[in-house]
């Protein structure tokens, strides 16, 4: 039986507005994706890049979480009527964590492929994760290699993520070894270790993932299936804080799952609150929001940056060294990725 294009606009049962397509039979993948008044050029590029797919059996769940900028409203409500794969859910302000897991239980697919509303993924991504997934059953997720890009689309460089789940484990204790929109799960793992975790404001998938792969096990395919593009937008010190304070508090619950012991979520956050309690959260934030604007491609909004971090702390070796690594990374492209160690940030 094929899909029957239809498409709905109207209220849910608890008010809120919801515009969506009603395919009759259930995809093998649910692509997740979550926009928040995101630019309509990076958004249509991020719908067709999963619209243009080679694998056709799959339902694009998009959850609009509060969206006020109309462009974005707009661009979601046009791909929404125009292809009946679209699923949209309009819903209140929550943040990306709770939206993560509301999006998840509007998703059908036995395989849940994640997506970030201003990047784009290659034409066989798709397919290469689905396929690896079937013939890997002791896998749960899978991501790929990046392809770094600046903000107007630029190639940055390849970051080669770990392709073994050995290597995977390697990682975890370090930095996450997954790029979050590039990755495939399986759902029902998924729901086995909880989903994302809401107490978490940010860099909720490190902590899921890392859980998933202490119970399942996880790697990524060799090839370059996602691009991530690096924007201008300011990095405020609070989520700089944030993303440092749920990195401690992650390794910290893995600690304890290690030893058996119950993962306490609200000790191990106040222990991380405790860590950085002395620390100046302004400068790290201005350093490294000097280099993602750098990278996004604005190289004197960026070492500006790096000079207003300085004047508060003219004495410190690293300032003066990331920002000497600015200028070189602005004066000579063919050394770019060398100037960034692990090529990440």
């Amino acid at each position: 039986m094929g899909a029957i294009d239809v498409c709905h606009l109207g209220k849910s049962v608890e008010g809120k507005l919801v515009s969506y397509s009603a395919i009759p039979f259930t995809p093998a993948v649910s692509v997740l994706m979550c926009v928040f008044n995101e630019r309509a050029a990076y958004l249509e590029q991020a719908i067709l890049s999963i619209l243009n797919q080679t694998f056709a059996d799959f339902e694009f769940v998009i959850l609009d979480d509060g969206s006020d900028r109309n462009e974005t409203i707009e661009t979601l409500e046009q791909f929404a009527a125009r292809d009946h794969r679209v699923r949209l859910f309009r819903e209140p302000r929550r943040g990306l964590t709770k939206s993560l897991n509301i999006g998840l239980s509007r998703c059908r697919g036995e395989l849940v492929c994640r997506h970030d509303s201003d990047d784009w993924s290659e034409p066989e991504r798709l397919a290469r994760q689905t396929e690896f997934l079937k013939a890997n059953p002791e896998i749960a997720i899978v991501g790929s290699y990046v392809r770094y890009r600046q903000e107007n689309g630029n190639v940055l460089w390849v970051v080669e993520l770990p392709s073994t789940p050995h290597e995977v484990k390697r990682w975890l204790p370090i930095t996450s070894p997954f790029a979050h929109g590039a990755v495939c799960f399986r759902r029902n793992a998924m729901a086995a270790v909880g989903g994302y975790r809401e107490e978490l404001p940010c860099s909720q998938d490190y902590d899921c993932f890392w859980r998933l792969c202490d119970r399942f096990s996880g790697t990524n395919i060799p090839a370059v299936l996602y691009n991530y593009r690096y924007t201008g937008v300011s990095i405020s010190a609070r989520r700089w804080y944030d993303q440092a304070r749920v990195g401690l508090a992650a390794r910290k619950l893995a600690d304890a799952r290690r030893k058996g012991e119950p993962e306490d979520i609200q000790s191990a956050l106040q222990e991380a609150d405790a860590h950085f309690q002395h620390i100046d959260r302004n400068y790290p934030a201005l350093l490294r929001e000097m280099d993602h604007i750098i990278l996004a491609g604005y190289y004197r909004k960026g070492l500006l940056t790096g000079l207003r971090g300085l004047r508060s702390h003219p004495f410190t070796i690293r300032g003066w060294l990331k920002l000497a690594r600015g200028v070189l990374f602005w004066a000579f492209p063919p050394i770019r990725k060398r100037l960034f160690s692990s090529g990440r940030v």
